[in-house]
């Protein structure tokens, strides 16, 4: 089939390169004409750090399934698909009807973007209101910045929302190559159940969090504790693992996004309510942490991990920009590293925050270091060597990377979350 793509970022481009992978003739539009990224684009470049996204980029140029255009009108596609990372919904809809009026002939118009619940009912109605027979799909991805290409190929369904069954066969063939269970549904029922997976994952998360702190509390350990959840079926592991709380543009987003909406039509969700405030709370209690181990002030402090999960370059809420605001208001100097992510980072981290090139200078003579992101850089670190680099060494696992008996064995003052403090030496 003849697929064009939409969209800028992680979104646009995974949704296009899979496409294209799995046979579809397809064009990738760059509405916004950044000549510097579609430049690299077209050297088979992506302008950002996404896993196996660019090997699948040049394997499908290669191939001549995926090319780029920056104009409308040169293309010719049954199906059109909008894939924007975080569009606003005036923008998404004044977007889809420049398109239907470029391409008249476009059968399907789907979307990928995460929309609230209505926005494609009035998007369809607004279109057959203007003479386009272009029929509007909803299809919102499950992708996740880090892991985008294996979460499009392994995901466990495709949403379909669809106001009409006359494209269903359409789709159907459109996705048959990703042989990924289908589930249709109406328009309205496919945007909810994007919202509702987002908020019951964060609701997971902020749930372990809480037990976190009891376990904290009554001398438990949070990670047997987890252990022995996931293995009641009824539960599983996912998103059971504690830590500084969830952040950046997907679960933050939807979940706070998902509170508007219940607001806006006064219907009131405590549970939600309560899963907002505790992942609030989460990233101050890790700071109060470190302020527990002394005056924070004139202390040389090393931040391990600054986006706002592993694999990525994205800083966008991430919780590496509280806490490095935090400490600076302390007092205290700030030095910080990232594998894939420095010069992101530069450009977002607060003015005054140093930067190392490895984890052993960013840590060296430092009073704490505090891991805010896993990642197996970051994991393979040897305990040892923050006894040895570090000047005080003391270590806040904000992701729980290491093991407790392990730090006792390396003589640092080890500090994770919902497990014991291992702080035999040390004297604040």
């Amino acid at each position: 089939m003849n697929i064009a793509v939409i969209g800028t970022g992680h979104i646009g481009l995974t949704t296009g390169v899979a496409f294209a992978d799995v046979g579809h003739d397809t064009t990738y539009i760059n509405i916004e004409a950044n000549h510097n990224d579609m430049k690299r684009l077209r050297e088979g470049t992506v302008p950002f750090y996404e896993p196996d996204l660019e090997l699948l980029l040049m394997k499908n140029m290669t191939a001549d399934r995926f090319r780029m255009t920056d104009h409308l009108f040169e293309i010719e596609a049954e199906v059109l698909c909008l894939a924007l990372d975080m569009p606003h919904e005036a923008e998404l809809v004044a977007l889809a009807e420049q398109v239907c009026e470029a391409l008249p002939n476009c059968a399907v118009l789907m979307i990928k973007s995460t929309v609230l619940p209505g926005t494609c009912e009035a998007l369809q109605e607004k279109l057959l209101a203007q003479g386009h027979r272009t029929e509007v799909v909803y299809s919102p991805h499950f992708m996740r910045k880090g892991s985008a290409v294996r979460d499009t190929f392994k995901a466990d369904r495709i949403l379909l929302g669809m106001s009409s069954h006359r494209v269903a066969e359409q789709m159907q063939r459109l996705h048959a190559a990703f042989d990924i269970p289908l589930y249709e549904t109406t328009l309205r029922n496919a945007e909810m159940i994007k919202y509702a997976t987002s908020a019951f994952l964060a609701t997971k998360v902020s749930f372990i969090n809480e037990i976190a702190q009891l376990c904290e509390g009554i001398g438990a350990d949070i990670e047997a504790v987890t252990e022995g959840l996931s293995l009641d079926g009824r539960i599983g592991g996912a998103y059971l693992q504690a830590g500084i709380g969830y952040s950046g543009s997907g679960l933050a987003k939807d979940t706070s996004a998902l509170a508007m909406l219940a607001h806006m039509n006064e219907i009131d969700m405590p549970v939600l309510k309560a899963v907002l405030e505790v992942n609030e709370n989460q990233v101050q209690a890790f700071v109060e942490k470190a302020k527990d181990c002394g005056a924070l002030k004139g202390k040389r402090v090393a931040l391990l991990g600054l986006t706002y999960k592993a694999n990525t370059d994205d800083l966008s809420e991430t919780p590496a920009l509280t806490v490095a605001n935090t400490l600076l208001s302390e007092g205290a100097e700030v030095i910080g590293y990232d594998p894939v992510a420095i010069e992101s980072a530069k450009k977002m981290m607060p003015n005054g925050v140093l930067f190392g090139r490895t984890i052993a200078e960013t840590v060296n003579q430092c009073d704490l270091a505090m891991i805010l992101t896993d990642g197996l850089e970051i994991e393979a670190f040897p305990l040892n060597d923050y006894k040895h680099f570090m000047k005080t060494p003391v270590l806040l696992d904000g992701r729980n990377v290491h093991c407790p008996v392990e730090a006792e064995g390396a003589g640092i003052h080890y500090i994770s979350i919902g497990r014991n403090e291992v702080s035999d030496s040390f004297v604040p």
